[in-house]
């Protein structure tokens, strides 16, 4: 029979209540579909972005086939405010989903944002490295009376480096994500700078001629004074010194005006939206909520979008039925994993009892959490030994593994699930043994 996504979360959901629905079995008896394809290398690797060690391979360890899992559910679930959405924001949110829908897809997209985001980060960081040098070249007396924008040069820099270094290593859907905010935060930052970046740099550098002509001025008459004129010098030049100083900062401030009227512009949340962790956070937490926090912090939906736009237009016409997208992206029906042409998933044709035992299966890797012990507990003697005349039948089956597995009666658990876990953190057996 054909299960439809939404049969599919209500038998997940019914199972999720009732933790007793969870078997001991053995967790790759069963090789569907669904296990075939979130536990595609592929998909595992390039979609949700983890990455597989040396030492591994199918079937996983119950360690990276948990972290699967969870990554799978936080990547379906990005997609289900799609509906909030509306204009170009979801014609954008549409081109994502089909763009994360495939490996291929998703690697061009982001080579794509990547070489944009790179352009913008050298100007910038150029730029600011530039004023950072010149300022602090000049005399302490001068510099130090605009520490304040130096600061702010200085973190903005810093945010700006950890930023691209973490987006251009990034990989998989939420990376994908985290360079188009890159993109956007970083590109925002220089359109906001960038034509006053000439003047302010040509300025800081007829301060420094200013400074260092003075200075030569100031050495020349002292070492053409004689021995007797020399006291009389020193105190020309202190009082020339003076002057220079007082209007070399009056040249500095005024030379650096314009970079300081737009970081006030900006605002202290274009800095912090900068910030690694706050953008990774916003970024993933939901499609709709990735838009609102980028148009909020970066110059509004004009802005995003004159940055996202045409990397995301050039996957939007590849859409074969943009309609029929939408419209299951709005019933949240569908997900974009279903897509993946690495592995060409068709439409799922399985029992009722086989998904019913699928999400056993995958219950199984929760069992740390899942269970307390205590409801499918052995009867027991008096003296705390195993009653094994009330053993019900799978109570037997799990029993007489414990003994497999070298346990005697005085030290078998109480209970199936206490054997299972003592004996996987004794190293007796992996997530794919089966207790039953």
């Amino acid at each position: 029979m054909k299960i439809s996504r939404e049969k599919l979360n209500l038998l997940i959901q019914e199972s999720l209540s009732n933790p007793k629905n969870a078997v001991y079995s053995n967790i790759e008896s069963l090789k569907s579909p669904v296990r075939r394809d979130i536990f595609n290398e592929d998909y595992v690797t390039k979609i949700l972005g983890i990455s597989i060690p040396l030492n591994e391979s199918y079937p996983y360890t119950s360690t990276l086939q948990k972290q699967i899992i969870e990554e799978h559910i936080i990547f379906e679930g990005f997609f289900n405010d799609f509906k909030k959405l509306g204009g170009d924001t979801k014609n954008a949110a549409l081109a994502l989903r089909y763009i994360m829908g495939d490996s291929s897809r998703l690697e061009t997209y982001a080579s794509i944002v990547k070489k944009d985001m790179q352009e913008a980060y050298k100007n910038l960081v150029k730029f600011l490295e530039t004023v950072i040098e010149d300022v602090k070249s000049l005399p302490e007396k001068i510099s130090s009376k605009v520490t304040k924008i130096l600061k702010w040069a200085t973190s903005l820099v810093g945010k700006i480096k950890t930023l691209a270094k973490a987006a251009m290593s990034s990989v998989g859907w939420k990376g994908a994500m985290l360079i188009s905010g890159a993109l956007v935060g970083i590109g925002y930052i220089w359109s906001q700078l960038k034509d006053a970046a000439p003047g302010i740099i040509d300025g800081l550098q007829k301060v420094k001629d200013f400074v260092s002509k003075n200075i030569k001025e100031s050495a020349r008459i002292l070492s053409s004074s004689s021995l007797l004129e020399a006291a009389n010098a020193i105190d020309l030049i202190i009082e020339q010194e003076d002057s220079v100083i007082r209007k070399a900062i009056d040249k500095l401030k005024e030379t650096i005006k314009p970079l300081l009227a737009k970081a006030k512009e900006m605002g202290v949340e274009a800095l912090k939206g900068l910030a690694l962790e706050s953008l990774e956070g916003a970024l993933t937490g939901g499609i709709a909520t990735a838009f609102s926090a980028l148009k909020k912090v970066f110059g509004g939906s004009k802005m995003v979008f004159s940055f996202l736009g045409e990397p995301l237009k050039k996957f939007i016409g590849k859409i074969e039925d943009p309609k029929e997208e939408k419209e299951e992206a709005n019933s949240g029906k569908d997900d974009p994993t279903e897509k993946n042409e690495s592995f060409k998933r068709k439409s799922l044709q399985i029992s009722e009892y086989q998904i019913r035992k699928i999400i056993r299966e995958e219950l199984q890797l929760e069992f740390f959490g899942m269970f307390d012990g205590g409801s499918d507990d052995f009867p027991t003697w008096s003296n705390g030994k195993v009653n094994q005349r009330k053993l019900d039948q799978d109570q037997k089956k799990v029993y007489n593994k414990g003994y497999e597995l070298g346990y005697s009666n005085g030290t078998l658990p109480t209970s199936p699930t206490e054997l299972f876990k003592k004996a996987y953190e004794e190293g007796r057996v992996d997530m794919s043994t089966s207790l039953m």
